[in-house]
């Protein structure tokens, strides 16, 4: 779970503060999953992105920090939307902030900066099932 959202380097905490930080992650992302919000910005994003990238989604998905400086997304994604996916990184990045950058000061990890996982993303790319495709080609027509 811990891996999803540091890709490149996984935080090196003690075992109680390990699963709180998973428990904790597991709450935020099964609340943006549950949401409309976050079916209605998945939507704009097929809607607002070129085709060619709509495909590249689909096929390898996607992970909002990676797109949200596109042309395309600022322009095309209501900015609403784009506050609500904001919204949902600043979670995110407060779980972060609450267990892994407080540790490196406290008793719960390693105290090593270079340990603690700099490479925080979301969650694994956002993949897109049938429903999602059906969806995205409906949104391009």
């Amino acid at each position: 779970m811990i891996t999803s959202f540091y890709p490149t380097a996984t935080p090196t905490l003690l075992p109680q503060v390990s699963t709180t930080l998973a428990s904790s992650l597991l709450a935020v992302e099964s609340s943006w999953f549950s949401s409309p919000e976050q079916l209605a910005v998945d939507a704009a994003i097929m809607s607002a992105a070129p085709v060619a990238t709509v495909a590249s989604f689909v096929l390898n998905g996607y992970v909002y920090q990676d797109i949200t400086t596109e042309v395309w997304y600022m322009t095309g994604v209501p900015k609403r939307l784009q506050d609500e996916v904001m919204s949902y990184i600043g979670a995110i990045e407060s779980v972060h902030e609450k267990y892994v950058e407080a540790s490196v000061t406290g008793a719960g990890s390693v105290p090593t900066r270079a340990a603690q996982g700099s490479a925080l993303r979301t969650h694994v790319p956002i993949t897109m099932g049938a429903v999602g495709i059906v969806g995205a080609v409906l949104a391009m027509l």
